[in-house]
């Protein structure tokens, strides 16, 4: 059997993975401590070195029943046994083959029984063709395998944005130290760390169990969805979306643009009750809607027929005079400050 080749784990910590925010040239010289590997690693008890040599180390390999295998306590993957990506995949086991080894430890609770650290699609496609998963056995720390369950993902297939958001977030409840995490999910910053839970916490489990890994949405778009439901009206429109029965049938990204283009629309229209009449010697001309991008006039051509086009005609004029009178104001204001 052809053997797995060796990572570095020191190499792969110290390059960020593919969520982290751009760096200064300058920044790795000033950047404090915590986004350091070995810091972040020594918070939590963890030597980068011993733990590296613990999974470099030749070991042998074996084969396991697929039924005494356990997942990792700290999911990451979201997608199931349907998804077309994961058919395809199963497909090229029984062809090909199992071509990587899984990593397991002894299950800590289970006399005879394995617990995964990384494998885990390789763990289902064995459940499924009724074969043994082959598997490297290493005793391992609850910290050191979710260290190497990252660090696996990352190297290999990676997980999607909001998979490794919720892989963040499930560790956060489950007590784990945030330098951790950083260290799990090749993290740059704190920040990075923050705005992926903030985002899973505001759009809630009910909406990301329902669209799934969304493998094309990065985090400016996971940001956008987020925003929108933050609006009572985004929310109602999303769930509604959610709810009907054609949305399952659905691929992940097509579930997410659907909630996404649902949520902003609702946040978009401006409802009834939030018209403001404009009245004018006591015509009503119309009336103006305000929402978050948008500012909707409604003239009533009933009451006055023509004022609509010569609004209409008057739309550039009135532009030019808001840039001239936008340009005073700071001319005055930078004056005031000299």
């Amino acid at each position: 059997m052809s053997k797995r080749p060796k990572f570095s784990l020191a190499d792969t910590l110290n390059n960020p993975g593919p969520d982290a925010e751009p760096e200064p040239k300058s920044a790795k010289a000033t950047r404090p401590a915590y986004s350091r590997p070995e810091a972040m690693l020594s918070r939590v008890g963890l030597d980068i070195s011993g733990f590296r040599q613990r999974l470099e180390a030749e070991a042998g390999e074996v084969e396991l029943d697929p039924e005494i295998v356990t997942p990792s306590p700290f999911p990451d993957r979201m997608t199931g046994d349907d998804h077309s990506g994961f058919k395809a995949y199963v497909r090229r086991i029984e062809e090909h083959g199992q071509q990587v080894p899984a990593l397991v430890r002894p299950h800590p609770d289970r006399q005879g029984h394995y617990q995964l650290a990384y494998g885990h699609r390789r763990w289902r496609a064995a459940r499924i063709l009724n074969r043994k998963l082959r598997a490297i056995v290493k005793p391992l720390t609850d910290d050191e395998l979710i260290l190497a369950q990252g660090i696996e993902n990352n190297d290999r297939e990676d997980l999607t944005f909001i998979e490794r958001a919720r892989f963040a977030v499930r560790l956060e409840d489950a007590g784990r130290d945030r330098h951790l995490i950083l260290a799990a999910l090749r993290l740059g910053s704190k920040g990075d760390l923050s705005r992926m839970i903030t985002i899973v916490r505001e759009v809630g489990d009910e909406f990301l169990d329902a669209i799934g890994e969304a493998p094309a949405a990065g985090r400016p778009r996971w940001t956008l969805l987020m925003k929108a439901l933050q609006d009572p009206s985004g929310r109602a429109a999303a769930k509604e979306t959610i709810s009907s029965p054609r949305f399952p049938m659905f691929e992940s990204d097509s579930r997410f643009s659907r909630v996404l283009s649902a949520a902003q629309a609702a946040v978009d229209t401006p409802s009834e009750q939030s018209a403001a009449r404009i009245v004018e010697d006591g015509i009503t001309l119309g009336t103006v809607q305000h929402s978050l991008h948008r500012c909707t006039i409604s003239l009533d051509t009933r009451t006055v027929p023509d004022f609509g086009a010569f609004v209409t005609s008057r739309i550039s004029v009135l532009y030019r005079e808001f840039v001239a009178s936008r340009k005073g104001s700071q001319a005055e204001a930078d004056a005031k400050n000299n």
